[in-house]
């Protein structure tokens, strides 16, 4: 029969094991109630003494509000309140984020400027009397169609750096791709301005005329740059 001493000694023995193993033993009891934990955690927060989570001197951190997730060692068991900073890093920006402007690509931005005036100046000389040229009318006819394609023709690509550094005929493909979107809304700019719809012959020379013009400036321009690149 153990002594009043010895049952005292392996008493206070097991007290000091139990509190030596982890503050987050007395937590795991609530945690495994109020907190929905997914496998292998929530075993581990049931079964402390089984899944060996809590030992190691009580290396264990909860924050509330995340489940209960295992660290890199065996002994640890770590609660995240809250995403990473990390997480979120490539995620900013998103798509504008790869959008090439015209100001980074100065130079195709002054062909495709140089690429509507020579339109709207064709368009403007065929109609005057004796083919003379108003630098303002000219302008004003190309406005609705520039603002169109600075608009629109970045958000397409047309401004990548591979968009001419990869031959002239993808460099007219490009010029398509963005022609088919800004061109067509230049014209409904052009009605809204004039106040009235552009009569069809209108718009079937103009789409024709500024896909001409635009492929075979921008097609020039690749050339060109891939002459001077070597």
């Amino acid at each position: 029969m153990m002594t009043p001493l010895l049952v005292a000694t392996v008493g206070a023995a097991a007290a000091a094991t139990l509190l030596s193993a982890s503050p987050c033993l007395a937590f795991s009891g609530i945690a495994a109630r109020r907190v929905s934990y997914p496998p292998p955690c929530q075993n581990a927060a049931r079964f402390p003494a089984r899944s060996g989570v809590f030992l190691g001197g009580g290396a264990c951190r909860f924050e509330p509000g995340k489940e209960l997730l295992r660290s890199p060692t065996p002994t640890t068991a770590v609660v995240r309140m809250s995403p990473s900073d990390d997480d979120d890093e490539g995620g900013e920006g998103g798509f504008l984020s790869s959008v090439y402007t015209p100001l980074d690509n100065p130079f195709l931005a002054v062909v495709d400027f140089v690429a509507f005036l020579l339109f709207a100046a064709v368009g403007k000389a065929s109609h005057a009397p004796d083919g003379s040229l108003d630098i303002v009318a000219v302008f004003v006819t190309a406005l609705p169609f520039l603002a169109s394609w600075y608009l629109t023709a970045p958000l397409l690509g047309c401004y990548d750096p591979q968009s001419t550094a990869r031959g002239a005929g993808s460099a007219a493909k490009v010029a398509a791709t963005g022609w088919i979107v800004a061109v067509p809304l230049g014209c409904v700019l052009r009605g809204l301005i004039k106040g009235y719809v552009p009569p069809t012959p209108f718009v079937i020379v103009t789409m024709i005329s500024t896909l001409v013009i635009l492929a075979v400036m921008r097609a020039g321009y690749s050339k060109i740059q891939t002459e001077l690149l070597g």
